[in-house]
């Protein structure tokens, strides 16, 4: 067992551990969607002991059954948090990079089965072996951050994903492309540069032509754009008892990209993965592919989809969930696809309590669609 994976699993236990009380909470399963909401709100709320303010939204079906903000968007000026409010989605990016790779796919101008060579020859020979494939599953052989070197991007500015190269694109690869499953946001960095060079646009150009605009997407920007309105103050500590606590540095996500740099609103990531699970953006084949689970050389599962985690519940039922956290924020989202059940949160304090949460206020829901949580 990895050494990450081992702190994974000891912080969830210890997660569960300081959070017994709230584990003792049994309900019966809701018949109706107004009690769903009622179990997850007092999921939520035990929660936010932990947070500033935190933004809920559920997708059930082909709709949005329930979004509502939390605690306070701003402390010092005791502003509430509402749905409506913008937070920082970190990793959650990487979702929605998997949708534009998928549209590609699906129209006939990307092959994940070729080295991304063929669509980005100018790079350096080491990534010959590199499939496209390989940068989605992040089985890649790209590194991740170094010690403080996410930081130190984040006060620097891009334009377009090329810009945001040369920090890691001339490093050698750290395993065999194919072989290890190692999380590299720098790989969706990379991948977003490849968006550009098929589209002929910036990476968010696509994402406004082929996946927002149509769908009514208005609340999902790059970081620090001007179109970026009614964005919360973010924290790197909290003291509950005090309802007070530290302001996190300012940073700039926009030299992440696909892997890190979206802000936006938990109802339109929400509308959003409700359109690709609806098959909106793919055909039937390349929408399912989307959620599943990529291999490595040896045919054993990765865990990872399209920007996506991707596991099996105890009681059979494929589901995905990321999360993503960084300075001053905390996202998880969780997406029962067989159910279509959608559930993000996002918080603006650093850190990952609400990691061991997200199963607990999904249940509901999943119950409600008839669906066995886990």
């Amino acid at each position: 067992m990895s050494k990450s994976i081992s702190i994974i699993i000891i912080y969830l236990f210890t997660a569960s551990a300081c959070h017994a009380k709230q584990e003792e909470i049994v309900f019966d399963p809701p018949t109706s969607l107004e009690e769903a909401i009622s179990q997850s709100t007092i999921r939520v709320e035990a929660l936010l002991e932990e947070y500033p303010g935190l933004s809920v939204s559920v997708g059930l079906g082909d709709s949005i059954v329930w979004s509502e903000g939390f605690g306070f968007a701003n402390t010092q000026d005791k502003e509430a948090m509402t749905s409506g409010h913008h937070l920082r989605y970190f990793s959650l990016s990487k979702s929605i990079t998997g949708m534009a790779l998928t549209k590609l796919i699906d129209s006939g101008k990307l092959d994940i089965e070729q080295s991304v060579t063929q669509y980005l020859p100018e790079l350096p020979a080491h990534y010959q072996p590199v499939k496209v494939k390989h940068l989605i599953s992040h089985t890649a052989g790209i590194r991740h951050y170094n010690k403080g070197e996410w930081m130190k991007l984040s006060q620097n500015s891009c334009q377009t994903a090329a810009e945001a190269l040369d920090v890691f694109i001339n490093d050698p690869l750290e395993s065999i492309p194919g072989e290890v499953n190692q999380y590299s946001s720098f790989g969706y960095v990379l991948l977003s540069r490849l968006i550009e060079e098929i589209s002929g646009l910036s990476y968010y150009g696509f994402l406004q032509a082929e996946l927002f605009t149509a769908n009514g997407i208005e609340h999902i920007h790059m970081d620090k754009s001007a179109d970026v309105v009614n964005e919360v103050s973010y924290y790197s500590r909290w003291r509950p008892k005090k309802q007070s606590g530290k302001v996190a540095p300012d940073v700039n996500n926009t030299c992440k990209f696909g892997g890190g740099g979206l802000v936006g609103t938990a109802s339109d990531l929400v509308k959003l993965h409700l359109k690709m699970l609806d098959g909106g953006f793919a055909s039937t084949a390349n929408t399912a592919a989307y959620y599943q689970s990529f291999s490595n050389t040896k045919g054993e599962s990765v865990g990872y989809a399209f920007g996506l985690g991707s596991n099996t519940a105890k009681s059979g039922a494929p589901y995905n969930a990321h999360t993503g956290s960084g300075m001053g924020a905390n996202c998880v989202m969780m997406i029962y696809p067989e159910s279509k059940v959608v559930v993000v949160v996002l918080g603006n304090l650093e850190g990952n309590l609400m990691n061991s949460h997200i199963g607990k206020i999904t249940k509901p829901f999943l119950e409600l669609s008839n669906g066995i949580p886990e």
